[in-house]
């Protein structure tokens, strides 16, 4: 029997201690105890309800915060040159200059 490389020791080692799907680290970087082609565990898909849970949170985590853009309205005054999308595509096109000529 050909002896093992000190990967491989730590490699062995971590599958028999962890079990496949998790991680170890060898020499600073960090692999998986998965062996090659082996899938490691399914995620759980997540649910309607768990994703209007977390859209809740974020809504009132942003409203604590000052930002009010949720549902991806975004007031002129927070927008990108003050003026909104229409206000910086004009400044675009004119140079950077808005306005009366």
């Amino acid at each position: 029997m050909a002896k093992m490389s000190g990967f491989e020791s730590a490699f062995a080692a971590a599958r028999k201690a962890k079990g496949p799907g998790k991680t170890f680290t060898y020499e600073g970087k960090s692999y998986t105890t998965d062996y090659a082609g082996e899938k490691g565990p399914k995620k759980k898909p997540v649910t309607p309800a768990a994703r209007s849970a977390a859209y809740g949170q974020m809504a009132s985590t942003m409203k604590q915060a000052g930002v009010s853009n949720v549902g991806g309205k975004t007031p002129a005054a927070q927008a990108p040159g003050g003026g909104g999308a229409r206000g910086s595509a004009r400044a675009y096109k004119s140079g950077g200059k808005v306005g009366k000529k």
